[in-house]
Formats: structure tokens, sequence, C-alpha cells
């Protein structure tokens, strides 16, 4: 990975990952017991198309379990460039709290919803990079330009929020 993914991520970042990759599979088991909502687990704008005001999600082969924040934080982190990420992020966020809490649902506390994004970010940015390092030479110029312009975004918010601080820490348990 590092090999590959070292010209579009700094040495900080790849550290990160290098110390966040051994406790994926806590982290993992850690959320399938608080995990209570399907998922679609690629939530990006080339699998979302819109009948009217229907949203119409393609792409199905990933669905899962999870917090909802499978699906956020790909959304946010991945799809847009940092800087409309940072201007928007937090109305959005705030947002999707406030919806979920409508519904009965989610987190109760939205200090709860930002630790589980945070978290979540780690997540992504090692799925991301695992999945380009993965397709190797196999990736089309679109698909390789993609994961890259993911990973970039993805690393960015990780920086921004300080995921990192929360690697290993698998005890943390939202409010749910």
């Amino acid at each position: 990975m590092i090999d590959q993914l070292g010209e579009i991520l700094v040495p900080e970042i790849l550290g990160h990952i290098e110390t966040w990759i051994p406790t994926c599979r806590a982290m993992l088991t850690a959320y399938g017991e608080v995990s209570r909502t399907l998922v679609h687990n690629d939530f990006r704008l080339d699998n979302m198309f819109f009948d009217g005001d229907e949203l119409v999600l393609l792409d199905w082969q990933t669905i899962g379990r999870g917090d909802g924040l499978g699906d956020l934080c790909p959304f946010l982190a991945g799809n847009f460039k940092s800087e409309l990420r940072r201007i928007h992020e937090t109305d959005l966020l705030r947002l999707y709290h406030h919806t979920i809490t409508e519904m009965g649902a989610g987190f109760p506390e939205f200090d709860d919803l930002l630790t589980s994004y945070r978290i979540s970010l780690n997540f992504w940015l090692t799925q991301w990079c695992f999945a380009l390092v993965s397709t190797g030479d196999d990736a089309s110029q679109r698909g390789r330009e993609m994961f890259e312009r993911a990973i970039v975004r993805l690393a960015d918010a990780a920086r921004q929020h300080e995921s990192w601080e929360l690697t290993g820490d698998h005890s943390w348990r939202p409010r749910l």
C-alpha cells in the first residue's frame, strides 16, 4: 500500500493507517455489537440517481449492517472536495442527527454521532486504500482516479477531525 499510495498520502497519514490496521478487527467486532441499521456501504454519487424527488441507489453488493455512518461518512468525506466538505459538514451532520432523532432512531446525543463519524473515517480511509491497492492494474483509469480522490479527501477529513486519537479504543459504545 505504501508503495502504491505513498505519492498521494503524506507520511503522517500512512503511519496512522499502519497503526490502525491491526485494530480494525476489534473495531468491526465492537461495531457489530451495536449495529442496527441497514447500510449500503458504497454511498458514492456514482451509485445515486434521482427519479424526480426520489433517490434510487444502485450497486448493493456491499450491503451490510452498521450505525448509519457506514453510508454518511464515505458520502460526506469521499464525495465532496475537502473545501466544500469543511464548509457544510457540521451542518449536514447536525441535519442527519436531527432527522434520525425525529424518527426515534440513531444517536440521542450529537457528540456520540460525531465520535462514531471520527471512528468511521479511520475505517473508510483504510477501506478505500485497500480497495485501490487490491484492484492493482485491473482498475480502469477512471476507477483509479475515483479511488485516489476519495482517499485524499478521507485523509483530509481524518486529519481535520484527529480521528487517529481513537485508534485502538474500541470500548466506546454509542448511546443508541
